[in-house]
């Protein structure tokens, strides 16, 4: 078999230009998604139309098609990750495990990993149950965030701006729903600008891609983002910004690959 194939775990919008690009590089595309209206699905040289959640019964139909298949990636989507490590596992392919794809995906335990290992970060708290989020939201001293700890996007994502129990009640509630693992974050909250940074690792050897900014969309808390540029900053930003990124990435265990970070 002379074909390469790739695996491309979700076909929506925000992965159409990657598909075209390794469509150009002689790719074969076998893309997986749960939603048959998924937007690149019609890209695929092949498809699967199946949730996430049924890991086996789609290793199961990628092994019945007898594909060369050379390597499985999720471009720009947490939702994919898991299924991506699952599917990496099955065939042997190079990829994240599944150990190191929780890590990304989990704001809970990659946090945990961060504090333990002395990274940089910001004071966080965990919650499984809304009551003592509560609590602990009314009795704090410091502006927080909530978010799910599993999640895709901005959803459930919420500036805490008020402490009145109907509010607070609303933003656990919508932040619970949200969350695959039925787990949220209580973050500490800064203002300042936020920058979006693309980056590849190399044995650990860190490269920086593209640094862009954000612009936010307004009555948003600062939560939603309406326009990317590429900003011009100081060189001295510029190697903090690379020192924290490479910090928080190795204690996470990755060495190699591409990666996004916020």
């Amino acid at each position: 078999m002379t074909e390469k194939w790739l695996i491309c775990v979700t076909a929506g919008e925000w992965q159409y230009k990657s598909i075209i690009e390794a469509k150009n590089a002689g790719y074969k595309i076998l893309a997986i998604d749960s939603n048959s209206q998924a937007a690149s699905l019609g890209l695929a040289d092949c498809s699967i139309v199946m949730a996430f959640s049924k890991p086996l019964e789609i290793c199961k139909e990628i092994e019945s098609y007898s594909l060369n298949l050379c390597g499985v990636i999720s471009f720009a989507s947490e939702a994919g990750m898991g299924l991506v490590a699952q599917i990496a596992k099955y065939f042997s392919l190079n990829g994240m495990d599944r150990v190191l794809a929780e890590r990304f995906i989990d704001k809970s335990i990659q946090r945990k990993i961060w504090k333990e290992q002395g990274v940089e970060s910001l004071a966080f708290e965990v919650f499984d149950d809304p009551s003592p989020a509560l609590e602990y939201i009314i009795n704090s001293k410091i502006d927080l965030i909530v978010k799910p700890c599993i999640s895709s996007g901005s959803r459930g994502v919420q500036k805490i701006a008020s402490k009145s129990h109907n509010a607070l009640s609303t933003h656990l509630s919508n932040a619970f729903h949200h969350s695959k693992s039925n787990q949220i974050i209580l973050e500490q909250y800064i203002q300042g600008t936020e920058f979006i940074i693309e980056v590849f690792f190399n044995n650990e050897a860190l490269n920086i891609l593209a640094i862009l900014q954000k612009n936010k969309v307004p009555n948003t808390d600062n939560t939603v983002a309406s326009e990317l540029f590429t900003p011009d900053i100081s060189e001295e930003l510029f190697l903090n910004i690379a020192h924290k990124i490479r910090d928080a990435y190795i204690a996470l265990g990755y060495k190699n690959g591409p990666g996004h970070a916020e």
